[in-house]
């Protein structure tokens, strides 16, 4: 390898490098000489689940069989397992999360994020310590891998999808993903059923405060429940294209640029804004036929059959559910479930979210 520090002509070193470097420089790196492409590439695998770990602290995170679906732009699609592409979203999303939930404006005279906004709307959350308040925001952060998490629970199907001859209707299939997204909402435990729904209440009074249709739209609290919704279908990117924080999302595409749905708040610019409020639309859409009687799915139809019409639960209306279920069935026996639901007791902001929830 002519031409290198010594210390890149050394295999074992260079793929420690890469063990530790960002998608970016990994994909340098490979562009110094061929052999240092074929180095990197032969392990590439190697050097994607080393990335996910310290990317991702918690297992029960990780990507779907190592892949995950892309939110970089307005075509959501699948990338392919364990490349660096994965590498690249993951770390998009961390610098995302971490920009929505920085309660520290950019620059002096910008108001904090929307999110930090509508946080700041609650008492018991401004009278926490500021190590509680720190505490909470990481449980946030939580949250909002629990909302990518579910999202990328199409990645399965998509997967079972690319080996089929024949192509799955995209009706059929979308129901199938909203299915599969049901099924792991109900593997969750207290907490991360609180912090789901805590951040969906957070996402809709942020939206309501970004939102100047709010008091002459007579749908607007309909919109913002569908908005609640995306935000568990979509994960962190529905976050993003609504309320990211001011300046940091000024890249629109042309077709965002055209854009004139109702759902959009004014002030939201990032370049997948116009995805997310046709997403937002769409699930509006549906509150409206399955308010409205129209659709709704036979009781105790078979999963497999997926072809009939009607519209299946709501994600956020499933973690309600779950939550009001569980405050009926907890009994005092159960000491671990009993000690979850003391951790979420532990931040007074949480405590309240789950106690609406119940109802």
């Amino acid at each position: 390898m002519p031409n290198m520090p010594s210390f890149l002509a050394n295999p074992d070193i260079t793929l420690r490098i890469a063990d530790h470097a960002d998608s970016e420089t990994i994909r340098v790196l490979q562009r110094v000489s061929k052999p240092m492409y074929s180095l990197l590439t032969t392990y590439q695998q190697s050097t994607v689940k080393s990335r996910i770990q310290q990317l991702i602290s918690e297992p029960v995170f990780y990507p779907p069989l190592g892949s995950v679906i892309s939110s970089r732009g307005p075509e959501r699609h699948l990338l392919k397992p364990y490349s660096l592409a994965v590498v690249g979203e993951l770390e998009l999303r961390n610098k995302r999360i971490d920009s929505l939930l920085n309660p520290h404006a950019r620059f002096p005279l910008q108001p904090p994020p929307p999110l930090i906004q509508a946080m700041s709307q609650i008492p018991t959350f401004v009278s926490l310590s500021h190590d509680k308040q720190s505490a909470l925001l990481e449980l946030y952060k939580t949250a909002c891998r629990l909302a990518d998490q579910i999202s990328d629970m199409a990645v399965t199907i998509e997967l079972a999808e690319l080996s089929r001859e024949t192509p799955t209707d995209p009706d059929v299939l979308e129901k199938r993903i909203h299915r599969a997204r049901l099924n792991y909402i109900k593997t969750l435990n207290p907490l991360q059923l609180a912090l789901l729904g805590s951040l969906a209440s957070l996402c809709g009074m942020a939206y309501a405060r970004e939102h100047t249709m709010m008091n002459s739209d007579p749908s607007f609290i309909e919109r913002m429940t569908a908005y609640e919704e995306t935000v568990l279908r979509q994960g962190s990117m529905a976050l993003w294209g609504f309320l990211h924080p001011v300046g940091m999302g000024d890249e629109l595409s042309a077709a965002d640029t055209k854009e004139r749905s109702v759902s959009k708040p004014p002030n939201a610019r990032s370049k997948v804004t116009g995805f997310v409020a046709r997403k937002v639309d769409e699930v509006l859409k549906e509150i409206e036929r399955y308010e409205s009687g129209l659709e709704l799915r036979p009781e105790n139809i078979e999963e497999a059959a997926d072809e009939v019409p009607g519209v299946l639960d709501g994600l956020l209306q499933t973690v309600n559910g779950a939550v009001r279920e569980l405050g009926q069935n907890q009994t005092a026996e159960d000491e671990e479930q009993e000690q979850e639901l003391q951790n979420v007791r532990e931040f007074p902001c949480l405590r309240i979210i789950l106690a609406s929830l119940r109802g």
